[in-house]
C-alpha cells in the first residue's frame, strides 16, 4: 500500500470514530491526525475561491485550510508554505486540496498512508472512491440508543433525543447506500464489537486494509492524545478502551422516549442488526413540535455553559474562518480591478 491509498472512517458523529482513528494511528505505517473537517467545513465555502484554475485563488484556499488544520482544535502543527504546496500539487478542486494536505501531514510523520474520519464522509464517499481507486472505507456504526444518549451530553448541535434519532436514521441510510454500491471497498465495524474485543476487531480491520497486524493498534496510547484533553468531545482518548461502554441507554431511556427512538430508527436498526425493545409504535402528539423547540433551547443553553471551554475553542475557529474569508473577499476584489485602477 502507498500514500495514494486513503483510509476513510465513515460514521455518524458520537459513534466512536475517534477511538478507531486513534487505534489505527498507533500503526507504524499510518497517520491518523485529528480530522480537520476540510470537506465538511468547506463544501459550500469553496465557492468563495472559484475559479480555482487561478493560482492566487488556490493559494488563498490553501492558506485558509492550513490555518484550520493548525488551529488548536485540530493541532496539526503542519509547517507548509501554501504557495509552494499549490505549485507542487497543482490541486484543481477541494478534494485534491483535502488529499494533498492529508498526505503532507502523513509525510510530516514519516507515514505511508493517512486515516481520515471527517464528519459526513458519507456525503463525499462516492467522489473520493472514484477519484482514489485504492481508497478503503471503514463503516463504523453504533447502537442508535447509545448514540442518542451520547448527544444528550455533547455541547453542540443535537439537543433532543428526537433530533439525534432523526440524524442517526438519515446518516445510516446514506452509509448503507455507500456500502451497497461499493461492497468490496467498505468494511462494516460495530462500536460494540470494537470496545468488547479490540484485538479481534483491529486484526480484522488491518487485514482488510492490507496492513500488517500490530498489537499497538489494540489499545489506546494515551500519551499521544494529551493535546486533546482540553475538549470535552475527546475526553476518553487518553483512557484505555472502555469495554463496557455500551447499552448505557437501558438506564437512561424508557417508555415514550425509547419507543420514539426505536420508531424513528426502525428501518436502519433492522438492517444493521439492532433489536428493538419497544413496540415501535410512537407517534408525535399535538404539542410535540413546541416541546421540542423549548427542550432544544434549554439544553443548548445548559450544555454551552457546562462545556464553555470547548465551545469557546470551536467558536474561535469559526471566527478565524470568517475573518480569513472576509480578508480574501477584499483581496479578490482588489485583484479583479483593472491594472490602472489599483
Amino acid at each position: 500500500m502507498g500514500a495514494s491509498d486513503p483510509i476513510l472512517i465513515m460514521s455518524s458523529e458520537r459513534s466512536g470514530s475517534n477511538l478507531l482513528r486513534t487505534l489505527l494511528s498507533n500503526h507504524s505505517a499510518l497517520a491518523g491526525p485529528m480530522a480537520a473537517q476540510f470537506l465538511n467545513l468547506f463544501a459550500e465555502r469553496v465557492k468563495e475561491f472559484e475559479p480555482l484554475e487561478r493560482e492566487e485563488h488556490r493559494v488563498a484556499l490553501a492558506e485558509v485550510l492550513l490555518a484550520v488544520a493548525n488551529h488548536q482544535i485540530f493541532a496539526w502543527d503542519l509547517e507548509l508554505d501554501p504557495r509552494e504546496f499549490v505549485r507542487r500539487e497543482q490541486p484543481q478542486d477541494l478534494v485534491a486540496m483535502f488529499d494533498g494536505l492529508y498526505r503532507a501531514r502523513a509525510a510530516a510523520e514519516g507515514m505511508q498512508r493517512y486515516v481520515c474520519k471527517e464528519n459526513r464522509l458519507f456525503d463525499h464517499a462516492p467522489t473520493l472512491l472514484e477519484r482514489f481507486p485504492a481508497t478503503r472505507i471503514l463503516y463504523l456504526v453504533r447502537d442508535p440508543r447509545d448514540y442518542v444518549l451520547s448527544w444528550m451530553k455533547a455541547p453542540l448541535l443535537l439537543h433532543t433525543p428526537y433530533q439525534a434519532a432523526c440524524a442517526w436514521r438519515d446518516e445510516q441510510r446514506a452509509c448503507l447506500a455507500v456500502e451497497e454500491r461499493y461492497p468490496e471497498r467498505v468494511l462494516r465495524v460495530t462500536y460494540e464489537a470494537l470496545v468488547q474485543d479490540p484485538p479481534a476487531q483491529m486484526t480484522r480491520v488491518l487485514e482488510f486494509l492490507g496492513e500488517p497486524v500490530e498489537p499497538a493498534c489494540f489499545q489506546v496510547q494515551g500519551e499521544k492524545n494529551k493535546g486533546q484533553q482540553w475538549s470535552s468531545f475527546w475526553k476518553n482518548l487518553t483512557r484505555p478502551v472502555q469495554g463496557q461502554n455500551f447499552e448505557k441507554w437501558r438506564a437512561a431511556f424508557r417508555g415514550r422516549t425509547l419507543e420514539m427512538i426505536e420508531t424513528v430508527c426502525a428501518e436502519p436498526m433492522r438492517a444493521l442488526g439492532y433489536r428493538a425493545d419497544s413496540r415501535q409504535a410512537w407517534r408525535p402528539g399535538p404539542w410535540f413540535a413546541y416541546r421540542e423547540r423549548r427542550l432544544a433551547q434549554r439544553n443548548d443553553q445548559r450544555l454551552r455553559q457546562e462545556h464553555a471551554a470547548t465551545v469557546a475553542v470551536i467558536e474561535d475557529r469559526d471566527r478565524m474562518i470568517d475573518e480569513m474569508l472576509a480578508a480574501w473577499r477584499a483581496r479578490r476584489a482588489q485583484l479583479a480591478r483593472p491594472q490602472g485602477a489599483r
